[in-house]
């Protein structure tokens, strides 16, 4: 899969494979690599103070999506600024 982005990126921008590699493929693969290993870290429940008032209950944070997500690629860096921020 990736030597067929490299590809289409040479075709497209007239880069080299490896260039190609190192830009897009790499970084994309990095960063979704550092999501998956931190994903159940950052959706972790985390407590907060409850107020006085509230009485014997707990409260905390849960991390929730709330909706959809507009991502716009620029032309130089296609697939990196494409899935970079999704990830």
């Amino acid at each position: 899969m990736s030597d067929e982005i490299c590809t289409a990126i040479g075709k497209d921008l007239g880069r080299g494979a490896f260039y190609a590699y190192v830009s897009e493929v790499h970084l994309t693969l990095t960063e979704i690599d550092h999501t998956i290993a931190h994903l159940k870290e950052w959706a972790k429940e985390r407590p907060v103070s409850t107020p006085l008032m509230v009485g014997p209950g707990r409260s905390y944070v849960k991390a929730e999506p709330l909706g959809v997500v507009l991502v716009m690629s620029a032309w130089n860096y296609p697939l990196y600024t494409l899935l970079g921020p999704a990830s």
